[in-house]
């Protein structure tokens, strides 16, 4: 069966999913669905730190004190051994649900490689979804959130930065991802509400999984 792989993007409803698939992981084994619980209990951010490039120390390296190569290198290390380990109590007939905004920051084509490979070594078909909201809808998002937060700054200047944002350049990342996962894995979707289903991304996010009796 397959992994699907669910890397975001930001502002896209991603803890929504998150949670949902939590707050009915029982119900969702005896249909069949499982979840890599060393990769987090909610979020699967370890993933992204997994496969991030040994330079970068973004703050989930930094919270688990991931700064130098040495223990990046013993961190990769572990984790594998942890997935490998828990991979092997699922069934060959079990679908994987992955999911983790965190992954949308893997810009470079040797981060999503390391990723690539670490879940090929399971067999299974890995599937990516990854959901695209309006550049311009974006931006608001996180100048609110980074009001609500504290921070000081103007709309005027978040959106003269967003131009050098890679995470903006939507044409780019999906380029990126198919060229290691294949085009015939990449799942796009518009984060949009008339262009989900039900109007609602957690309907719309069971529906590709093969889940779209439940509803968010």
């Amino acid at each position: 069966m397959s992994i699907y792989l669910h890397i975001g993007n930001g502002k896209t409803g991603s803890t929504s999913i998150q949670t949902f698939i939590e707050e009915n992981a029982e119900m969702l084994r005896t249909r069949g669905y499982v979840f890599p619980v060393c990769a987090g209990r909610r979020n699967h951010r370890r993933f992204a730190m997994y496969a991030h490039d040994d330079h970068v120390i973004d703050n989930l390296r930094r919270a688990k004190k991931l700064t130098t190569p040495e223990r990046i290198v013993a961190f990769r290390a572990q984790f594998r051994e942890e997935f490998l380990q828990e991979e092997k109590t699922w069934n060959a007939d079990q679908t994987v649900l992955v999911s983790s905004e965190q992954m949308s920051r893997l810009h470079v084509d040797s981060a999503q490689r390391r990723l690539f490979d670490l879940l090929a070594e399971t067999g299974r078909r890995v599937r990516v979804i990854i959901y695209l909201r309006a550049q311009h809808e974006a931006i608001v998002s996180e100048y609110s959130q980074f009001i609500k937060g504290g921070k000081t700054t103007t709309l005027e200047h978040e959106i003269a930065l967003a131009s050098d944002r890679k995470m903006y350049r939507y044409a780019q990342t999906v380029r990126s991802w198919a060229n290691v996962f294949g085009a015939e894995n990449l799942i796009v979707r518009p984060y949009e509400r008339r262009q989900l289903k039900d109007a609602d991304v957690v309907a719309d996010y069971m529906h590709i999984v093969g889940l779209g009796d439940l509803h968010g």
